[in-house]
Order: structure tokens, then C-alpha cells, then sequence
């Protein structure tokens, strides 16, 4: 091993004169004196460098690797592919002609390098195929399910040719880009749920194309749900009644975890200090409490020390909901929201989002000082009553953000992701980075259907709803109380019917019956203590159905206590009215 070193000496010397490896036979005693600890141990390097080139040197000494044109032609061929095309083989050195086909329509597109241009040849049959849907009926038992159901589907043709492709084209090859001639590319179901400032609505409904969004888009659909651990794990561990989870003291979501949550969306870092501290215990630098009477430019003062943060390209920045907080507790005989309003009116404060805006918004909403807008979109929400209204942000790569308007705790937070076409390694590393930072913060995030409620005959029957008849008929309000202590909250709508889990394993929809939907979405990669697992599932429907068959008389107990505290909640009401 000593002689290591040398040998290679001697052939780097070899090298230089000349002498090639396959001139060199191969020694089974010949070794290159090398260190195997430093290939089984990681070298920690250095994230920064001092020496950077020059714009000259970049322009003289440097070249292009990558061209745009051809980033472009890739792009449109990996767009049709995710429409259902399907890439004839040819020549493989013919880099600049694809040729895509769908049925009896072709593609063809190439690349003129001399022209600087793409072209997009569309050819389609002169004699269209007939229509001819096929219907087939069947009867299947899913499982859980009691007896054999009906269930029907349809086939029938998909014609590539009557989307728009020149509008299209056009449109996807300005996706993700800084442009602002296009709008944000979401599928057309969820065009009218989008909630758009007043002066984005006109402009952004005159760029919109329905041809665009009516492609085949990749879609994620997450909720954020509170991890109520504690009850979970009773039922795992084989408690026999599942409705425990008010008894258990369930809290709704945390504001604060989850303004946390929405500070590693939006890639916002805190310092170390201000990210250890939550929001009650921060104080003033100076300790006294203050009053509106020292004045508006000490107040303002003392509020940036306290929940003041750095954000890229906006400056100094806070959140609104921080804000009211920090006022409510450290300023004397002053109202928040009525200060903060008066402040934004006098521009004093601004919302990065929408520097125009004239009122406070309460919530996740990021305000500072300067018009200016941060280098990348914001998350932001209300803090308040739901709402099915959803707001749109334009990822890195092309991918779009949908989230929910309103955050109104114990009601499900729905974020949504649609592209065309995207890495799917980077989109991997942000849902896991998201879904770590929920669960460090006493929250978890998990896969749901883009369509959970999905009623008979309308899916699949491995998709379709389970029944789960009530011994009595009973007042919707009941139904919701009841399910909310086995652990339902209402999902991210307004519509009080719909319900979820809080581990995200099952959706109900409260009606003259319940039905009961499975997640399968939820596969072992998500799973955690927080879900559960099959065994608990199972339990928990089986006491579900017990529950609502009045097993026990536990129905009859549930709606006795209900009704009577309703009834005294009323006569509290009446008193009140007559005094």
C-alpha cells in the first residue's frame, strides 16, 4: 500500500507523455494508494464561494448548453404525450421531427434551426369514425358494502382534434413564464371557484382560455387536517366506542401552527429566535406596555421589533393575523382591527399582494411598507367563516397552487396542485417537505380525491358511497354533532353536508342517510400515527354503524341529551329577548 502513491506518480507521468490507459496492462498487485474511507464518508463543503466569473468572461469564455427552442419542442411533445399521444418510433437521430399520433389524428412537429422557428403540422381524417358509445351494466360488490348494486359504464371516442391546438400551444409554451399576457392554466371545473382581486377579473377572464383548460391536467389534492394523536391511538389500540374525540378535549386548528405552516409555503425564514417564540409571548424590546396615546409612529415602531421579518424583494414585512395579536396584548385601550384599518388607509401599511387595497384583511395576509411585490406569489387566507372560493398561485416550473380563501378551524384546509408538465422529483420534495413541517406542527397533511362525493351510479362502485341507514329520522344538526365526536369535520366548502375525517380515511355526506366514502388515495407513504391504519379504520366504521343502529340505545341517549340542550340554549335566547 505504500508503494500506492508512486504508482501513481508514474502514471500520471505516463499521461503526460503521452502513453493512453488501454497502452498500460493491468496488474492485480498495481493499486493507486486510495483513501475508501473518504468514499464511505460524505466531504462537507463549503455552500458559498468568493470568485464568481464576470459578465465578460461569462460572454467570451462560456457557451449555452441548453437551447430554449429545443427546451420548447420537448415541451410540446411532452404536452401531447400527457394528453394520451403516443410517439411513433423513427429514426432515434432524427432530433429535430416528432411524429405523435391519437387514432386516425397525427402530429408532426419540427424544428427549423436555420429559421429559428417550430412548426406543428396537425393532419386529421377526412372521414370521421362513428360515435358509437358503447354502454355495459353490471352488478358488483364493493367491499363493506352488504349486498350487490347495480353499476354501469360508458365508453365512447376521445377526439385530440377538437381542442384548439394553435391556442394551446401558444399558451402552454408561455406557462410558467414571467409573462403577463397569460393567465394561470387551471382545469375549467375550478374556474369558478377562483377568487380574483377586483382588478385582476376583466384582464385575467380576457386571457383565460377554455381550450387550455379543458386538457388533461395532473392534479394533487391535499387537505390540512389537526392531528388529534391521542384519540387515534385508543381506537388502535382496541378502545370500544370511537366517539371520543371531544371527550378527548379536541382543539381546532392552531392559528398559530398553522401561520407557521404557511410561512414554509412561502419559503418565508425567520430568525432562529422570532421562529422559537410564538406569537403570545413576544414582547416590545423596551418591556412596558404602550397606549394609543404614544403616538403612531412609536407604536408602529415597537410593532415591527416584535413581529417585523425580512422577505425577498418586499423588505420588511408582517403577517395580519401577528399583527392583532401582538397590538391586542402589549397596547392599552386600543381596538386592533380599527388601528391597523386606519394605518392601511393612511398607507402606512400595504399589502404586498395588492399594494391598491384599502382595507385590513385579517388572517395569513403579508403587509409592509413599499409597493413592492415579493419574488415569487404569496399564500395567503382570511382567518374566519369557510368559503368554497379558491386562490391561485404560480409555482416554479409551471405548477399551480390552489388553496383555500377562508382558514376556519376544525374545517379542512384544501391546497391543490395542477400542471401540464412539471418534475415530478421537485414537486415530490416540496409535498414532503410541506407534509414534515405540518406534522411538526401538530398538524398533517394528506392525499384526497379531486371528486370525493361521488354518488351511485355516478363512479365506479369501488369509489361509490357505502349506506348507512338511521334507526330514526333526525335533524341535520344532530347528524353533524354526533359525527364531530368520532372525530368529522367539515371539509373545505361551505357546504355543511360534506364531511371528512380528521385522519383523512373517509368522507361522509349527511342527508336522510348517511354515506360513507373511503380515501383511497391514502396509501402506506402517507400514513402515520396520525391516520391510522386498516384495523382502525375498520373499527371505526363498524361503531358508526352500531352508533346510528342505536345498538345500546346510544342514539337514543345522544339525541335525549342534544335536544335538551337545545331546548335550553332556545329558552336562554327567549329570556334574553324579553329582558
Amino acid at each position: 500500500m505504500d508503494e500506492g502513491p508512486q504508482h501513481a506518480d508514474d502514471m500520471l507521468g505516463r499521461l503526460e507523455a503521452g502513453e493512453h490507459d488501454h497502452d498500460a496492462e493491468w496488474a492485480q498487485d498495481w493499486t493507486m494508494g486510495v483513501d475508501w474511507k473518504s468514499l464511505t464518508f460524505p466531504a462537507v463543503l463549503p455552500l458559498t464561494i468568493d470568485r464568481g466569473e464576470s459578465a465578460r468572461e461569462t460572454r467570451t469564455q462560456y457557451f449555452v448548453l441548453v437551447d430554449e427552442k429545443e427546451v420548447a419542442l420537448h415541451n410540446l411533445v411532452s404536452l401531447r404525450l400527457a394528453l394520451g399521444f403516443q410517439l411513433v418510433q423513427e429514426d432515434v437521430h432524427a432530433k429535430q421531427s416528432y411524429t405523435l399520433s391519437m387514432g386516425d389524428t397525427v402530429h408532426v412537429i419540427r424544428d427549423f434551426p436555420k429559421d429559428d422557428q417550430l412548426e406543428v403540422c396537425i393532419f386529421s381524417s377526412n372521414v370521421l369514425p362513428p360515435a358509437c358509445p358503447f354502454e355495459y351494466s353490471y352488478r358488483f360488490r364493493a367491499p363493506d358494502g352488504p349486498v350487490f348494486e347495480s353499476s354501469r359504464c360508458r365508453f365512447e371516442l376521445n377526439r385530440p382534434d377538437s381542442l384548439s391546438w394553435s391556442n394551446v400551444d401558444n399558451s402552454y409554451l408561455c406557462y410558467g413564464s414571467s409573462s403577463k399576457e397569460t393567465a394561470p392554466l387551471v382545469p375549467w371545473e375550478l374556474v369558478a371557484r377562483l377568487h380574483l382581486e377586483e382588478t385582476e377579473k376583466e384582464a385575467w377572464h380576457s386571457r383565460y382560455l377554455r381550450e387550455v383548460a379543458e386538457c388533461r391536467f395532473w392534479r394533487s389534492r391535499f387537505f390540512l387536517l389537526p392531528a388529534i394523536h391521542a384519540a387515534t391511538k385508543r381506537i388502535s389500540e382496541g378502545c370500544s366506542h370511537c366517539d371520543i374525540y371531544r371527550a378527548e378535549g379536541t382543539s381546532p386548528f392552531e392559528w398559530e401552527s398553522f401561520v407557521r405552516f404557511a410561512d414554509t409555503v412561502n419559503s418565508i425564514r425567520r430568525s432562529s429566535a422570532r421562529s422559537r417564540s410564538s406569537t403570545a409571548n413576544r414582547r416590545p424590546a423596551h418591556k412596558e406596555r404602550l397606549s394609543v396615546e404614544a403616538g403612531d409612529d412609536a407604536l408602529l415602531s415597537a410593532l415591527w421589533d416584535a413581529v417585523g421579518f425580512p422577505l425577498t424583494g418586499a423588505g420588511t414585512c408582517l403577517i395580519s393575523y401577528e399583527a392583532v395579536q401582538w397590538l391586542r396584548e402589549h397596547v392599552d385601550d386600543a381596538d386592533p382591527l380599527e388601528l391597523l384599518q386606519r394605518w392601511v388607509s393612511e398607507t402606512r401599511l400595504r399589502l404586498v399582494s395588492c399594494p391598491s387595497a384599502t382595507g385590513f384583511r385579517h388572517g395569513y395576509f403579508v403587509y409592509g411598507t413599499e409597493p413592492r411585490a415579493p419574488d415569487r406569489p404569496l399564500l395567503e387566507a382570511y382567518f374566519g367563516k369557510p368559503s368554497d372560493q379558491l386562490r391561485v398561485l404560480e409555482f416554479p416550473e409551471g405548477t399551480f397552487l390552489l388553496h383555500s380563501h377562508c382558514f376556519s378551524p376544525p374545517s379542512a384546509f384544501e391546497l391543490q396542485l395542477c400542471w401540464l408538465s412539471a418534475d415530478s422529483a421537485l414537486i415530490n420534495d416540496m409535498l414532503q417537505g410541506w407534509a414534515r413541517r405540518a406534522s411538526a406542527l401538530g398538524l398533517h397533511l394528506v392525499p384526497v380525491p379531486c371528486a370525493p362525493f361521488l354518488w351511485p351510479g355516478q363512479s365506479d362502485p369501488l369509489r361509490g358511497p357505502l349506506r348507512i341507514p338511521l334507526s330514526f329520522p333526525a335533524e341535520k344538526a344532530f347528524l353533524v354533532a354526533s359525527l364531530a365526536k368520532f372525530g368529522f369535520v367539515c371539509d373545505s366548502g361551505q357546504n355543511e353536508d360534506h364531511l371528512v375525517h380528521v385522519t383523512g380515511a373517509a368522507f361522509v355526506h349527511v342527508s336522510g342517510e348517511l354515506l360513507w366514502w373511503w380515501n383511497f388515495m391514502l396509501g402506506r407513504r402517507w400514513r402515520s400515527s396520525n391516520t391510522g391504519d386498516d384495523a382502525m379504520w375498520d373499527r371505526l366504521l363498524a361503531d358508526v354503524r352500531a352508533f346510528f343502529h342505536d345498538d345500546a340505545g346510544r342514539l337514543h341517549e345522544a339525541w335525549s341529551t342534544w335536544s335538551g340542550a337545545s331546548r335550553d340554549v332556545l329558552a336562554h335566547m327567549s329570556s334574553t329577548l324579553h329582558l
